[in-house]
């Protein structure tokens, strides 16, 4: 395969001829052999003289090296290296959009978002979205929003629409709140919209008021009726308030009256709030209580119960009622 590289520089075949018989002879390769000669093509599309040839031996690589990691790791600094003509580096980064990377090389992608040319940024952004599953979501999100506050054009408005591959709903009203942008920009946004909106959408990441909302949705479909969102800055604990018929020996039905507190925490509940929150209910003589979390109970906070009107419904409970309810792949509530 080599040869016929040298042969491009030495111009005695044109890139295009050689190009497809390379393709050719990858194809008929056995796996020892393809590896020997990936090994080989990686190794002139880093030392080799021209352009053209690099850029052909690139081109196989990127066709060929799906989850190597040996090769991506040895392409990666050519893709880094500002010295290097910018049609070599964008296609060592359509190389390594297909091959597996370790989280070191992973942080060096997306620290090309940001690289001063357009084709290396551009690129850069179509191997972040390659790997986004490996990716981790907060530090792409921050890296995105940095580059659309710098950048403008055709690299904001990918790093727009990327968001919606890495960030949650609370993104949204960010991108609202800037000041009016292009029309073009304004497209990108619904096409970010539109990806987050089509994802499960994290509980921790909407804002109290939509989880008290949502909450109240979820207590509807129970059969609890007369819903009501009470939460405020002075609400005791209580963020709605409902009433639900249920069977009292088997044979009757008795109207209750149920005060809930909703907790959006990554952290565990412990006894105190529980606590909290029955005192709250005291002042309510018969009244019914239901705490809601996105996170556990202890053990502790469990105790503290006794023997009180009050249920705890926990992340589990919480996860597996809005599968139910709303379809699996509507919301989740993240592992703390």
């Amino acid at each position: 395969m080599v040869p016929l590289l040298v042969a491009i520089e030495q111009q005695q075949l044109p890139d295009k001829l050689v190009r497809e018989m390379l393709f050719e002879i990858a194809a008929v390769l056995d796996e020892d052999e393809k590896r020997h000669a990936l090994s080989a093509l990686r190794h002139h599309a880093v030392q080799g003289q021209q352009v053209s040839s690099r850029m052909v031996a690139l081109e196989i690589l990127t066709a060929h090296m799906e989850g190597a990691l040996h090769e991506a790791q040895s392409l990666l600094p050519m893709a880094l290296d500002p010295r290097c003509p910018s049609l070599v580096r964008a296609q060592a980064l359509r190389a390594l959009a297909r091959s597996q990377l370790d989280s070191i090389s992973l942080r060096s992608l997306l620290d090309l978002v940001s690289d001063p040319s357009e084709e290396i940024a551009l690129s850069a952004l179509d191997a972040v979205e390659r790997h986004g599953a490996a990716i981790v979501p907060t530090a792409a999100v921050e890296r995105l929003l940095r580059l659309l506050l710098s950048s403008k054009g055709v690299v904001r408005r990918r790093a727009i629409e990327l968001l919606g591959t890495f960030g949650e709903v609370d993104l949204i009203e960010r991108l609202c709140s800037l000041p009016v942008m292009e029309p073009a920009d304004i497209d990108a946004i619904q096409r970010m919209v539109k990806r987050i909106l089509t994802r499960p959408r994290s509980l921790l990441h909407i804002s109290p008021h939509s989880f008290e909302h949502l909450i109240s949705r979820m207590l509807a479909e129970l059969q609890f009726v007369e819903v009501t969102v009470t939460g405020g800055v002075h609400d005791d604990g209580v963020d709605l308030t409902a009433v639900r018929e249920e069977s009292t020996d088997g044979l009757r039905k008795e109207r209750r009256q149920y005060v809930i507190q909703c907790k959006r925490h990554r952290d565990n509940i412990g006894p105190r709030m529980v606590e909290e929150f029955i005192s709250a209910l005291k002042q309510r003589p018969s009244t019914h209580g239901l705490f809601i979390a996105t996170s556990h109970f202890t053990p502790e906070a469990r105790a503290a119960v006794g023997a009180y009107r009050l249920t705890l419904f926990d992340r589990d409970d919480l996860q597996k009622q809005l599968g139910l309810l709303f379809g699996e792949k509507q919301y989740y509530v993240p592992l703390g």
